[in-house]
């Protein structure tokens, strides 16, 4: 099956500050937000209660943090990302984000294996702050 792309992982330009994309989900938590679509593929984002989300769609799953979140850290300076190929597992350490307040884990909030990183958090974390979900 060809995994689709998506563009805000992408976008050279008004680049969001998803993490990862990860696919074969397994596990999803509790707490959900619905977009409505009107094309016939669901869309669904799904927020733990520490605050990250999965933005699903089908078997694929763009990861990220919540503004709350965000905001509660401060300005972010520096992220670290799961590498292409690496397994996360639902609950589990999938990165680190630091600001000039803190640091704080990021623990993901599903279970798969990481396809796509976007490298541009990690070279320029601010974009946290600028665009969270």
């Amino acid at each position: 099956m060809a995994v689709p792309r998506i563009t805000a992982v992408l976008m050279k330009s008004g680049i969001k500050s998803q993490f990862v994309k990860v696919t074969s989900l397994t596990a999803i938590g509790s707490q959900r937000h619905m977009d409505f679509s009107t094309t016939p593929a669901a869309k669904e984002k799904f927020f733990t209660e520490k605050h990250e989300w999965v933005d699903v769609n089908g078997s694929m799953g763009i990861v990220g943090v919540s503004k709350y979140a965000a905001d509660a850290l401060g300005d972010v300076v520096y992220a670290q990302l799961p590498e292409v190929g690496d397994d996360v597992e639902k609950g589990a350490d999938a990165g680190v984000l630091e600001s000039v307040k803190a640091a704080s884990e990021v623990y993901s909030p599903v279970s798969g294996k990481v396809t796509e990183k976007n490298v541009a958090v990690e070279d320029g974390p601010a974009i946290i702050n600028q665009s969270p979900e």
